[in-house]
């Protein structure tokens, strides 16, 4: 269980940190403000969405690793389109700035 919670905390810094970065980067070079009243609510909402994704991703592999078993990269790859399409839907979404 301890590689679980490990690949956990590492996916989940991954794939917060790069938001964030994101994030961070855009105001600068052209003024796109987060969306909300207060930069620490929007984050900690990043951080929850991310934190759900992160589970998903060590668990489904976890559970499913005799199915993936030589497929690994394919199994990434899956969900790097998934995280860059929600990561562009949230992006050109309703509430962003």
């Amino acid at each position: 269980m301890k590689p679980v919670i490990l690949s956990f905390m590492f996916v989940l810094a991954v794939v917060f940190l790069v938001p964030v970065g994101v994030c961070a980067a855009f105001p600068a070079v052209t003024g796109l403000q987060p969306p909300g009243s207060s930069p620490a609510m929007f984050l900690l909402g990043v951080f929850i969405s991310k934190a759900g994704m992160a589970a998903a991703f060590v668990l489904l592999l976890y559970f499913a690793r005799n199915s993936w078993s030589g497929h690994c990269p394919r199994y990434a790859a899956i969900w790097w389109l998934m995280f860059a399409a929600g990561e562009l839907g949230q992006a050109i979404g309703p509430d962003y700035g």
